[in-house]
């Protein structure tokens, strides 16, 4: 089916502010918008500014905004965003983070802040020989 990725564009470098650019792509509704992302960069516009890391919905690195919803692109199927009367998906970077480049967010604070909250177990027992019950 046809799709059309209406996609913020940002160049800091010779951009004023922030625009949409479509890409009308062929797609199926199994695809993973990832994908769809990955084939406008390789086979139509090199230039095109992403994050992405593992794919499996593990990492975050892609988290995005998805049609007016915070989603990461490699959880996110076509046939979940489109609908028979509407085929524009419209991408664009996450909001709380500052903008980078295209769909890329600046992430220095949030690690700053993930350093600070320590979001992980901090035990002062000895490592036992064995696994660790909780």
């Amino acid at each position: 089916m046809n799709i059309t990725l209406a996609i913020q564009r940002y160049n800091p470098e010779t951009d004023e502010k922030p625009y949409f650019k479509n890409y009308d792509i062929e797609a199926k509704p199994e695809d993973r918008l990832l994908d769809a992302l990955m084939y406008v960069k390789t086979f139509i516009d090199g230039t095109l500014a992403l994050r992405k890391s593992c794919a499996h919905g593990v990492c975050g690195s892609d988290a995005m905004i998805i049609n007016d919803v915070e989603r990461l692109a490699c959880k996110t199927l076509i046939k979940d965003v489109i609908s028979e009367d509407n085929k524009v998906i419209k991408i664009e970077p996450l909001k709380s983070l500052p903008l980078q480049r295209d769909l890329m967010v600046n992430f220095d604070k949030f690690f700053e802040n993930y350093k600070i909250v320590k979001p992980f177990l901090i035990n002062l027992n000895a490592v036992p020989e064995k696994e660790r019950i909780q």
